[in-house]
């Protein structure tokens, strides 16, 4: 992973690619809210967004959360010249009611694997 400018961390690959960011405050305390407004806020950033599953409640290695999936456009192949569609997972994890993680991951629609995305986000810890 990379430190970017804005204190969010990520990894971009050919097929993949993971940003993890924190928010921290009175945002951080409400997980459900938080999510909506990403939700409501996507659609004008983010070309081609499709919400494919609401924010819902979860549990990540012990740590309540809310996570929603999406899917989006990702520009054109480099390699083939097509567009390439990727599915989001958006995952936001609470430290405490102050603190909590956004970890964004994002494949190539033909690979993605519910479990595969969830299984990466349980990697996350806090320290």
């Amino acid at each position: 992973m990379t430190a970017n400018a804005d204190g969010t961390a990520g990894f971009v690959g050919p097929s993949e690619r993971i940003q993890v960011g924190v928010v921290q405050g009175a945002k951080a305390a409400d997980l459900a809210a938080l999510a909506r407004d990403d939700v409501a806020s996507l659609p004008a950033t983010t070309a081609d967004f499709h919400l494919m599953s609401s924010p819902r409640s979860i549990t990540v290695t012990g740590h309540k959360g809310e996570k929603f999936i999406y899917s989006f456009s990702a520009g054109t192949s480099a390699v083939t010249g097509k567009p390439v569609t990727l599915v989001g997972v958006r995952y936001y994890i609470a430290k405490d009611s102050a603190t909590a993680a956004v970890i964004t991951y994002g494949i190539a629609t033909n690979q993605y694997d519910p479990q595969g995305a969830d299984d990466i986000a349980s990697t996350f810890q806090w320290q």
